[in-house]
């Protein structure tokens, strides 16, 4: 990683008719993490051009996506920042950390509202570092997963956690929520061949799935049959799932090492 950040902006090509586009560079982002150690997350507000950042120095950045100015920084954690993002009206922070802990963050306040974290030894919360959560579209809970394969959820509005929900027998990798109101479910992926799907109003596990995989790398739902997920293996497959039934309905195959990640993109 060399810890810069560059905006692009991508411009239709009108020399030439076959949808192809040409990138020109926005803006590079100056006097934040570029100018300490490496970047391991990137997001976008969901409502406006602030960018967020952190990592391997325990801080999260905001920039101007715009111009590329330094906003404001966050700081708490007590090692590295794995993962973070704006909660959906972007009011909000959520971050996980190596340091075992989800952080609630007031960006207009640029202070910590809230730490969930483990209060005693067995109390059903992470003691491994959280590598990786998911916020509900509309409900203020977080779903988070750790080093160990542990999953929980907590409460971001209230600080309250709740308690495990699953256990991989690797890395969680990926949490995804489905946006079906008639489906309350969620599902995480991990490096093992395990597919949990989870029932989040009732907080227990619906299904679950052994695939045969090594592990799994990332999951989406589907934009097209949105009950069904995508899931990419370190075999290098893809798998197509109904979470209503748990039956794999579709293996693709190619690849000849881990999927890191991947795009649905609809056919017009």
């Amino acid at each position: 990683m060399n810890n810069i950040l560059r905006v692009w902006e991508l411009h239709a090509d009108p020399t030439v008719h076959d949808g192809q586009f040409k990138l020109s560079l926005k803006c590079k982002l100056e006097n934040g993490p570029a100018e300490t150690d490496d970047i391991l997350f990137c997001e976008w507000h969901p409502k406006g051009n602030a960018i967020l950042c952190g990592g391997k120095d325990y801080m999260l950045w905001i920039m101007n996506g715009a111009n590329g100015a330094f906003l404001a920084s966050l700081g708490g954690h007590e090692d590295e920042v794995l993962c973070a993002k704006f909660t959906p009206t972007g009011k909000q922070i959520i971050s996980s950390s190596a340091d075992r802990t989800i952080r609630v963050w007031s960006p207009i306040k640029n202070q910590c509202i809230h730490v969930i974290r483990q209060t005693m030894p067995g109390d059903g919360f992470h003691e491994d570092p959280i590598n990786v959560f998911e916020l509900h579209p509309q409900q203020p809970l977080v779903v988070s997963g750790d080093l160990s394969g542990r999953v929980c959820f907590s409460n971001y509005s209230t600080g309250e956690k709740g308690r495990t929900l699953g256990q991989h027998g690797d890395s969680v990798e990926g949490i995804v929520f489905c946006k079906l109101a008639e489906l309350p479910f969620f599902v995480s992926v991990a490096m093992d061949s395990k597919i949990i799907i989870y029932d989040w109003k009732d907080t227990k596990i619906r299904q679950t799935i052994e695939t045969g995989e090594s592990g799994f790398t990332s999951v989406k739902f589907s934009l097209l049959e949105p009950h069904c997920i995508i899931a990419s293996s370190s075999n290098g497959n893809l798998l197509i799932i109904d979470v209503r039934s748990g039956d794999i309905l579709k293996k693709y195959k190619g690849h000849a090492a881990p999927i890191n990640d991947f795009i649905e993109v609809p056919q017009h």
